[in-house]
């Protein structure tokens, strides 16, 4: 923005008047349009509401990348005392309920960053064990049958009452019990409590602890693309009208780079270094970006609100929705209308009940928090954890 957009593109449509850029701008100046360039509000606005933007998607990528998702630290890992660690097996789960959600001393070790569980540019993440262990307390004292420890599996396929499980589960990969939501991730090894799914663009996992952050890191980079498709829409426009009164409506022209008639990239490399790229270019070629980016992100985006809406993680959803595929084959059209409301109470196999949904609102605002603070770049714990109780009387 400041390299080129701004004195080049900005300035121009903003603060001179100028809103072609097809070379047929010859035309001096209105003398109202000079006089307003020289001292113009117009650009102080844009360069306030950039820098506030680049902060915040800076801000949360960096939050994202080096928050825990919130773990379940395996008892290997764990650095404790030689007797404590007599007393606790990784290959007995009763042993390892003794030391899961009780407080432990403190161990603060790394992950390494090349590991996928977060940090980045070699700089590793902190993994604090008693924070981990408080963060799993939460969700309570965690048992499970001693015959559903050799399933190993988070759920079945029929005579399901609830999904997703409200009831602890079992790792066969960590050998360790772990809360309700809480899966295995393939890529980092490790069980990520309410699992959303793993983010190599964050080399983090999202989770419990970070998916809020993950959310503003999306939301502001599709704000910034989409208030800079809105900069340059008419500039771009105007380029490629101007365009095809020049030379027609064709695939190829003289660069032979496509439709937009990008210069190659030598040729933009000896611009940037000697002259400086001509503004139209640079218009041509940030504009297609930008909106495609931050199309691909809206969409991204409201697909995360929907699912948050309805009480279910990326993973849940995508579990949900190939058990009623598999549940309902020839039925599919006929349940429908029943299984798209998650409150939908039903004993059928074909409809389990979510117990974690909460309603919409309630179940946005476990997941984001307060709304004031999402507009501002500071640090918000996660709420605790909603665990239904789904045990009658």
């Amino acid at each position: 923005y400041f390299l080129s957009l701004r004195d080049k593109i900005i300035r121009k449509i903003w603060c001179e008047c100028i809103y072609s850029f097809d070379g047929e701008e010859n035309n001096p100046l209105p003398k109202v349009c000079a006089e307003k360039s020289k001292d113009c509000n117009w650009l102080v606005f844009h360069d306030s509401l950039v820098i506030y933007i680049a902060i915040m998607i800076l801000w949360n990528f960096l939050l994202t990348t080096f928050t825990s998702p919130g773990v379940v630290v395996p008892v290997k890992e764990i650095s404790l005392s030689a007797s404590r660690t007599d007393d606790v097996s990784t290959n007995n789960p009763t042993n390892a309920t003794e030391w899961v959600g009780k407080a432990q001393p403190s161990s603060i070790s790394r992950w390494t960053s090349t590991e996928g569980r977060g940090g980045c540019c070699f700089v590793n993440p902190v993994l604090d064990v008693a924070a981990e262990q408080n963060r799993v307390s939460l969700y309570g004292k965690l048992e499970v049958a001693n015959d559903k420890h050799e399933k190993g599996g988070d759920f079945g396929w029929t005579n399901i009452k609830h999904f997703p499980s409200p009831e602890p589960t079992y790792c066969n990969k960590c050998k360790q019990l772990r809360p309700p939501r809480c899966h295995h991730c393939k890529s980092c090894n490790r069980c990520v409590l309410q699992y959303d799914h793993h983010c190599p663009w964050v080399n983090n996992c999202i989770g419990y602890g970070n998916y809020r952050l993950f959310l503003l890191t999306v939301f502001y980079i599709a704000t910034g693309c989409c208030y800079g498709s809105g900069l340059l829409a008419g500039a771009f426009f105007d380029t490629m009208a101007g365009q095809f009164r020049r030379h027609g409506f064709k695939f190829l022209y003289a660069n032979k780079t496509g439709l937009l008639d990008l210069p190659p990239p030598w040729l933009l490399w000896e611009q940037a270094t000697t002259t400086g790229i001509d503004p139209e270019v640079i218009v041509r070629m940030v504009f297609p970006l930008l909106f495609l980016v931050g199309l691909v992100l809206v969409f991204f985006l409201v697909s995360h609100l929907r699912y948050i809406a309805v009480g279910y993680t990326t993973l849940e959803q995508t579990i949900a929705l190939s058990m009623k595929i598999a549940h309902q084959k020839a039925r599919l059209e006929k349940a429908r209308s029943k299984c798209d409301d998650p409150g939908v109470k039903s004993q059928s196999s074909v409809c389990p009940i979510n117990p974690f949904h909460q309603g919409w609102r309630a179940n946005l605002l476990q997941i984001l928090g307060p709304v004031h603070l999402l507009f501002f770049p500071v640090p918000v714990a996660p709420p605790e954890p909603f665990v239904p109780n789904t045990k009658v009387a």
